[in-house]
């Protein structure tokens, strides 16, 4: 079989280069590999390009670094050097075997044999090469199947190589929701079920890494409804959900907004917030964002929206608004259009101006400061800076 003719990297000069390098220092020893071979064959957009060699990382070094090609040393231990041509990396990594697994990192061990390092992939639509001119490797004997079958399937028996790395589970969900159009294997799931408690021992930013991209996914929901059926999700989020909102939620989302997909399912509740932002190590605007969702307990209408985006935020009011749709209120429209667009504008007074009015710097300032501005916020914002001093 070969690759699409136009498959990107095959016409990608500097993929093309690297290649040379390699095959020229030691011939038939370096092929494409993984997700750009898989989604060639796929018709769809490429994103990264990895390549496989038998040379030893020390010495693919050498020979980048006589070419004067930039490098940096990724995984050294793992055999991963990224090349940097073009203003893109390229990982090139030696071909691998396990030696041993705990189910969170491998120690490895180099080899020369493209199908013991195809034996220690994750799936099989993963495990397969090509060499500079598209001649597609299936070492496994089963990608290229499994492609054309649109079947998501573990290399080899699933519950070991779940057991060598337990992101997997995660990894295996994620690209069925990815995939799209896929089938996903039943033997796998079973596996993912039997060991899914294995997810607790991966880092939390792993975990949150995949789950993100889950939900980032076109249509998350059977994925996860999946993930629910087999007990994996209970894993990643231990409390009540509700699944249902993301079909509700999708008749009127715009894009793929993991977050706002993650609010949906969530019970409105800051204590389980505050968990999840330290199980799933939330980045410090997630967590920001999640915490004034949940921290906003008004009901938003047409006469109250525009002074709680001044007070708040429009994010916060539109992911409430999201929560009003989600429970029922099917009149939010026009208002969600208020949250995307409206601009609050700036309180025109400060303490400066009444200092200079009469006040005397303290507590009486500050307090009188925000009764006026309360006063311009349920104007309208109309009230002018003069008609406030003179109030």
């Amino acid at each position: 079989m070969k690759i699409p003719p136009d498959a990107n990297f095959l016409h990608d000069e500097n993929a093309q280069k690297l290649m040379r390098i390699l095959n020229d220092h030691e011939q038939d020893s370096t092929r494409f590999v993984g997700g750009c071979v898989r989604d060639a064959i796929l018709g769809r957009k490429i994103k990264d390009i990895d390549i496989a060699t038998k040379i030893r990382p020390e010495t693919v070094a050498k020979l980048l670094d006589e070419k004067k090609i930039r490098f940096v040393p990724t995984g050294l231990e793992h055999g991963t050097i990224s090349a940097i041509l073009g203003g893109r990396a390229f990982e090139i990594t030696t071909l691998r075997k396990d030696v041993a697994t705990d189910g969170r990192r491998a120690v490895v061990e180099f080899t020369n044999n493209f199908v013991e390092d195809a034996m220690r992939r994750d799936f099989t639509i993963n495990a397969l090469y090509c060499d500079e001119c598209g001649n597609v490797y299936d070492p496994l004997g089963q990608g290229v199947d499994d492609i054309n079958s649109h079947l998501l399937k573990f290399a080899g028996i699933a519950h070991e190589r779940i057991a060598e790395d337990y992101l997997r589970i995660l990894r295996f969900f994620r690209f069925y929701a990815q995939l799209g159009n896929f089938t996903i294997d039943l033997d796998g799931l079973n596996a993912c079920q039997d060991l899914c408690a294995g997810i607790k021992s991966l880092s939390r930013e792993r975990v949150w890494m995949e789950l993100k991209k889950i939900l980032g996914a076109p249509l998350p929901h059977p994925t996860l409804n999946l993930m629910d059926e087999y007990h994996c999700l209970q894993t990643v989020l231990p409390f009540e959900y509700q699944l249902e909102n993301l079909i509700r939620l999708a008749e009127i989302e715009e894009g793929a907004d993991f977050t706002l997909r993650l609010i949906a399912i969530l019970p409105k509740s800051i204590r389980i917030i505050d968990e999840l932002a330290e199980n799933l190590r939330f980045s410090n605007a997630e967590k920001k964002r999640f915490s004034e969702w949940a921290k906003f307990d008004e009901t938003i209408n047409a006469q109250n929206i525009h002074a709680n985006i001044y007070y708040h935020c429009n994010q916060a009011i539109y992911d409430n608004l999201i929560s009003q749709y989600l429970m029922g209120d099917g009149a939010i429209n026009d208002l969600i259009n208020i949250a995307k667009n409206f601009k609050a504008p700036n309180f025109p007074i400060n303490g400066n101006d009444l200092k200079i009015a009469g006040l005397q710097d303290g507590p009486e300032l500050g307090k009188k400061l925000k009764e006026l501005e309360k006063k311009w916020v349920k104007s309208g914002f109309e009230l002018t800076k003069a008609e406030l001093l003179g109030a």
